[in-house]
């Protein structure tokens, strides 16, 4: 073999291996491979597929089909803590759940996201790179050196077959950006910690200006009592990485009483709501109803205070106000904690509710508020899936949330219904029945009983054999009416 013939095999080796360490690498999010089950939407943080990168998201998969993210309450999403290298492309199969002009907005950064909820916040959601947008495109190129990237619904749910985010990872030697973590809002202060690769030096500045060996040099987690911007580069065997840059926010909030808010029609973040012996008078677990001095206010997203019904709550609690379609709601953020409450544990289960009338309803006079509803009648329009259900009293008529299928509980009859006044939708009010008539209502407006193997009578008066698995349908049990679905 000749040295010139060796020589061109060895460049040509090179050359291959330059392309196989250049080649990108595309991380796929699909139904299977969050591993999320059920319908509800879940928390995964260190979530890693194919790449470097590590993601942070808040998603559900829609009855394991397809990921399936949303924006109301303003948590939902993918965003990088760790880098894959350089974002290069985002990849969105539509789902057909999806409704056409449903839209993905795309954010890219040069810093770690914390969380999904960076996303909905001005200082913390990097620059938004474009919008994918279902029935009109599919991919998003990404120009620029953005190291991180973010993914959330522009507005409502997003339905994805699959969602692709491509990489090209960073060369071979070169040094990789230090990661900067810390609140990115903060009211007093916050703590700022600068983490790089294994045996590099870093250097920082904090006054905007680009931080070089010069700088000041990394040694321990420092405070920042006002808002700024941390940048740092880590530099080894003499070579120095890309800057990583984070912005840190001082928050005030704004001191508000439940009556002021609910007056309220344009979202605000960061408020700290005063209250002043309000009632729980809803609470499922996730959604809070309380009602003071007559105004009536909806906490959403609040699992972590613990509150139960017939509660009385004092304090105050940080959280942001959104009019939901013109509902007053308070939604949970990054400062909300029971940390400044005062609860009094409620000494009965029995449902305190306003007496109204659907023509009021109708009117918007109850928004938020737990109302009773006497003598009126359940009926239904159309048949099966297409069957819509609304609560009558004369000539006016009030439709379910969620269109809820209350077939099994007196369609025709006059009945005392108990309901939430929950929900506007193409501004007409909706309401949540919790009970009908003397049956309670589950959170999905059905009551399951707590075994399907237990002495019980149908509903002709025979008594079910015991352990027999029962099928779906009405029984007596103790006296009371229960479904088992």
């Amino acid at each position: 073999m000749t040295k010139l013939l060796r020589l061109s095999l060895l460049l040509l080796a090179v050359c291959a291996c330059g392309i196989a360490n250049a080649a990108n690498v595309t991380d796929k999010f699909t139904a299977s491979a969050l591993g999320i089950t059920g319908t509800s939407y879940a928390d995964l943080t260190d979530f890693q597929l194919s790449s470097t990168a590590k993601y942070s998201l808040n998603a559900a998969t829609n009855k394991a089909t397809c990921v399936q993210l949303r924006s109301k309450n303003s948590n939902s999403g993918i965003v990088t803590t760790t880098s894959g290298g350089t974002v290069k492309k985002i990849t969105v199969v539509w789902n057909e759940a999806t409704k056409a002009g449903q839209k993905l907005d795309v954010y890219g950064s040069t810093s770690a996201y914390g969380s999904p909820k960076d996303l909905y916040d001005a200082k913390t959601q990097g620059t938004k790179i474009g919008t994918i947008e279902n029935g009109k495109s599919t991919e998003l190129s990404v120009e620029g050196t953005y190291t991180h990237v973010g993914l959330r619904s522009n507005n409502g749910a997003v339905y994805a077959t699959e969602i692709s985010i491509e990489w090209e990872p960073a060369a071979p030697g070169t040094v990789a950006m230090p990661t900067i973590t810390g609140n990115a809002t903060f009211e007093t202060s916050t703590t700022v910690t600068i983490t790089g690769p294994d045996g590099a030096d870093i250097y920082y500045t904090t006054d905007d200006s680009t931080p070089t060996t010069s700088s000041q040099k990394y040694t321990a987690p420092f405070s920042l009592t006002e808002s700024t911007t941390v940048n740092a580069i880590a530099v080894k065997g003499g070579k120095s990485s890309t800057v990583a840059s984070k912005d840190f926010s001082q928050i005030t909030c704004t001191d508000a009483t439940l009556e002021e808010v609910v007056g309220w029609t344009a979202d605000k973040t960061y408020v700290k709501l005063a209250l002043n012996n309000a009632k729980v008078i809803y609470a499922d677990g996730n959604t809070v109803h309380l009602r003071e001095n007559g105004k009536c206010l909806m906490l959403y997203n609040v699992g972590i205070l613990a509150l139960t019904l017939n509660s009385t709550v004092s304090g105050s609690i940080k959280m942001n106000f959104k009019s939901y379609n013109g509902i007053p709601e308070m939604m949970r953020n990054e400062f909300t904690n029971a940390g400044d409450l005062s609860i009094t544990a409620g000494s009965s289960l029995e449902l305190d509710a306003t007496v109204t009338t659907v023509e009021d309803l109708l009117a918007k006079k109850n928004l938020c508020d737990l109302v009773l509803l006497k003598n009126v009648t359940v009926t239904a329009e159309g048949t099966g899936k297409d069957a819509k259900y609304f609560i009558v009293s004369g000539a006016k008529k009030i439709q379910l949330w969620g269109n809820q299928n209350l077939s099994a509980v007196g369609v025709g009859k006059s009945l005392d219904i108990y309901a939430l006044c929950n929900s506007i939708y193409s501004n007409n009010v909706q309401i949540k029945p919790v009970k009908v008539g003397d049956i309670t209502l589950g959170i999905n407006n059905t009551i399951v009983v707590e075994s399907k193997k237990q002495g019980i009578y149908n509903i002709n008066g025979v008594k079910m054999s015991e352990g027999q698995n029962l099928p779906a349908g009405l029984y007596i049990k103790n006296g009371k009416k229960v479904i088992v679905k």
